[in-house]
């Protein structure tokens, strides 16, 4: 499905989170945050990772509940940004070297996490949660984006969609986090690692590592 093709459902759910009213004691809130993305991937007969890691984000809205003492529920419906970047060295036609060229793989998800939660008891405004659960993400897009070193031009695009990269990507959440109070509402602060379980590229398996911040509305 095309990136368009997501887009009205998201602003569909993202409206009714909005305005919908919360029963009993589930909330729901906005989130955002910074991804560090890589994919898995040894070159054959060698020891040295292909890929590296790169910056991405993702942002989105949550909702969560308990529902037997500390245990919990949380579900998350995000616009995240994986993939990864490769570097290599150039050289021109006589085997003069241009530097590094920089190729980032980015590969845009609408991303469904399932989590259990557990709230550690504590005093105060600020509860300790731990996160665990599957998730799935459904391509939007892919892109490839080559960085040239400074004076270096080539004719042909440096920006294209990437090919043979597979949807859907289904993944391992496990996370940790702190709820605070703050009056109201509640600031959720975590940090999440999403580890893929698909192959999404060429024998490669998303990794991230995300930053997040979220309030709940």
């Amino acid at each position: 499905m095309s990136r368009n093709g997501f887009a009205a459902p998201f602003i569909l759910l993202l409206s009714l989170v909005l305005v919908a009213p919360a029963s009993g004691q589930i909330q729901k809130g906005l989130v955002a945050g910074w991804n560090q993305s890589d994919w898995d991937y040894e070159i054959p007969g060698s020891s040295d990772d292909f890929f590296q890691a790169k910056n991405g984000y993702c942002f989105g809205v949550w909702a969560g509940d308990r529902f037997r003492g500390n245990f919990g529920w949380r579900a998350d419906l995000l616009y995240t940004r994986k993939g990864a970047k490769s570097v290599q060295r150039g050289t021109d036609e006589t085997g003069a070297d241009q530097g590094d060229f920089d190729s980032f793989f980015n590969v845009d998800y609408l991303e469904i996490p399932a989590l259990a939660t557990f709230t550690i008891p504590t005093r105060g405004k600020f509860r300790p949660v731990l996160y665990l659960g599957p998730a799935v993400a459904f391509q939007v897009s892919s892109k490839l984006d080559v960085q040239y070193p400074s004076g270096v031009k080539y004719t042909y695009s440096d920006s294209d969609d990437l090919e043979d990269t597979s949807s859907p990507d289904f993944s391992l959440i496990l996370a940790g986090g702190v709820d605070i109070d703050a009056g109201t509402t509640v600031v959720n602060v975590q940090v999440r690692y999403v580890r893929g379980l698909t192959e999404v590229y060429q024998a490669t398996k998303n990794q991230t590592l995300s930053i997040m911040a979220g309030i709940g509305i």
